[in-house]
């Protein structure tokens, strides 16, 4: 069974690894086609759309999280009846939430002007943009319940390659539209239909997987009480959760301008590389991380979570902090100075990248251990910890105050999850962990301070040396704090183990080793 979710979560990761590396030049390429045919206005639009459907989503009522987690049972047990009935229940569930939230999303559309600031183009245009993204979301909820079952079944990766499949084709498609109309309405339009291309192919292969899906079975009325009783706290969840981590370009564009959720929005083109790269590799080993919660003993349970944070806290570091000393003068390559945001901007943004890093082996953990009626409250918390603070520091402190309210509130939740995980579900004492994560960010923030003087003495006239220089130097500074400080670490060693049990010189020595 270990051997299982090992070989699984490989498999995951390593398509999750590709797939990044090409949706990075796609976007690359996608982006660059559209500041330089629409402008910055459009990409301003482009950001803070984005966010208020991600918002909007909470119409979700966490229904998918309760999806892959009442399947993780019933698929290692390989109860075909009870899958079968689950998967009838959430399509009807699903096909309400694409209603709830395309009724929701044009309801908005009257009001959607009074986040939209410093832009000139028409009202009616804007809202017109708007419900394009409306329908583009809305349209991927018919389908979406049945990539959950992939997911559940520890087969991340095929949802991975039938989604980069359809991103190839649709970055062609969108760069050629804009060059060749300047087009920003068929752009979006291109958009809607291969998204809902991606989601057909996996409904399709879902279907041919599993042919058993195709009988239409009821479930027992208390069944249902028992799942939509943890779809209920799922949804302070989930609205806690989207206004924790949708909200920054709404507060921007309201607080400050939305032409800087159009600046910001440059940067974030690589800051979503490192944040796509932590998702894929997270939501790899979901599956196996709800199948090893019900196999496995506590004390396991722990070693696991603390081997991947390890893991994590190594890619969000050398990722993170590599990010802080190039996206400047890289931005600056691109798109010239006056793209640039302010160094504390970056500063706190880097900062952010790293926490999420290092936080989702236990959000991941989390999300599987079934703790949904407590877990809903640490989500209030910091649901309210990110609108006050955000707001406060965001009116006195600009986008570094809202930037700040993320990361004060990924600490408040981080100290109650840590507490309640390993208080109700392994019964042993969070020292140890919380002294790990005290390192963590320690070492993160004075190694940023090392960057930071590092890039205010050395200051070249060719960017492109800049940019290699800068890194070369973040790599070197990385390996006292990863590396030699973990040497006797158990962690440390596994990762190493891990990493040559992945390459081939690894494979020849351990057949050897067993022969």
């Amino acid at each position: 069974m270990a051997s299982s979710r090992t070989r699984n979560t490989a498999i995951n990761i390593s398509t999750a690894i590709a797939s990044q590396a090409i949706t990075v030049i796609l976007s690359f390429f996608t982006r660059t086609a559209l500041i330089r045919t629409l402008g910055i206005q459009a990409v301003s639009l482009n950001g803070l759309f984005a966010e208020v459907i991600t918002m909007l989503s909470m119409a979700e009522l966490g229904v998918g999280s309760a999806i892959v987690y009442n399947l993780y049972k019933p698929l290692s047990e390989n109860d075909e009846k009870k899958v079968c009935q689950l998967m009838t229940l959430f399509q009807t569930a699903y096909r309400v939430i694409a209603l709830v939230f395309f009724t929701a999303g044009l309801l908005l559309t009257p009001f959607i002007q009074y986040l939209v600031k410093d832009i000139s183009y028409p009202l009616s245009y804007i809202r017109l943009v708007y419900v394009l993204f409306v329908i583009q979301s809305a349209s991927s909820y018919l389908f979406a319940y049945k990539s959950s079952l992939l997911m559940a079944d520890q087969k991340k990766y095929v949802v991975t390659i039938l989604t980069l499949a359809a991103r190839t084709v649709n970055a062609v498609a969108t760069v050629a539209v804009l060059y060749l109309t300047g087009n920003y309405i068929l752009y979006l339009c291109i958009q809607i239909f291969f998204n809902l291309s991606a989601n057909v192919l996996s409904a399709l292969y879902v279907d041919k997987t599993y042919p058993y899906l195709r009988k239409d079975r009821s479930m027992p009325r208390e069944e249902k009480k028992n799942i939509f009783r943890n779809v209920k706290y799922l949804f302070v969840d989930t609205i806690a959760y989207r206004t924790i981590n949708s909200t920054d370009n709404i507060l921007i564009s309201t607080l400050v301008s939305t032409l800087q959720v159009g600046y910001y929005s440059n940067y974030n083109v690589f800051f979503n590389i490192i944040r796509q790269l932590q998702s894929n590799f997270s939501g790899s080993i979901t599956g196996s991380l709800g199948n090893l919660l019900v196999t496995e003993t506590p004390e396991h349970c722990i070693r696991v979570l603390n081997r991947l944070n390890y893991l994590f806290y190594v890619m969000g570091f050398v990722l993170s902090l590599g990010m802080f000393a190039c996206v400047a003068p890289v931005v600056q390559l691109w798109l010239g100075a006056d793209f640039l945001l302010p160094e504390a901007v970056v500063f706190v943004s880097c900062l952010n990248l790293f926490v999420n890093s290092c936080k989702a082996p236990l959000w991941q953990m989390m999300g599987v251990s079934g703790l949904f009626r407590d877990n809903k409250n640490i989500s209030i918390v910091g649901c309210v910890t990110n609108l006050v603070v955000s707001v406060a520091l965001g009116v006195k402190l600009g986008m570094v105050g809202v930037f700040l309210g993320t990361t004060a509130t990924s600490l408040v939740e981080l100290v109650l999850k840590v507490r309640l995980l390993f208080g109700k579900s392994f019964h042993v004492s969070v020292k140890k962990y919380a002294a790990r994560w005290c390192y963590y960010l320690l070492s993160f923030l004075t190694a940023q301070a090392g960057i930071l003087w590092f890039t205010s003495v050395v200051r070249l006239e060719n960017l492109f040396v800049q940019v290699l220089v800068n890194g070369v130097a973040a790599v070197v500074l990385s390996i006292p704090f990863c590396v030699l400080v973990f040497l006797k670490n158990e962690d440390f060693r596994f990762a190493v183990d891990l990493v040559r049990s992945r390459m081939p010189f690894g494979k020849r020595r351990k057949e050897r080793k067993n022969d």
